[in-house]
């Protein structure tokens, strides 16, 4: 990957091209994103630090996404790496559906959009 110098001399640092993408969408559009979502998770405890805000459920049919917790190589939609340090994505976990961009289940296989 090619940084240009200027970013490189100002401090800050190039995020992955679906964050960058996903903060000037509509929300439907941002959901449609989030759908896809993979790589080195990080939980975070305030919604302001978070790319994605999820909501968890247990009913399968009203998810968005299917998640897996796998221990490295989340290299597909619903494969999460949970990671303290050097995230992918930070995601918080809501309280409230409304508040969510995002409705999750975990599963044991299977991970991948939903609809």
């Amino acid at each position: 990957m090619c940084v240009p110098a200027v970013t490189l001399l100002s401090g800050a640092v190039p995020f992955p091209a679906q964050k960058d993408a996903s903060a000037l969408l509509s929300d439907g559009e941002r959901k449609a994103i989030a759908r896809g979502l993979y790589g080195r998770i990080k939980f975070v405890k305030t919604p302001g630090a978070a790319d994605y805000k999820v909501f968890v459920t247990n009913n399968f049919s009203a998810a968005d996404l299917r998640v897996q917790v796998v221990g490295g190589l989340a290299d597909s939609p619903g494969r999460w790496e949970i990671v303290e340090g050097l995230p992918d994505f930070r995601v918080y976990v809501s309280n409230s559906v409304s508040a969510a961009d995002l409705l999750i289940c975990f599963v044991n296989s299977n991970p991948g959009p939903v609809r």
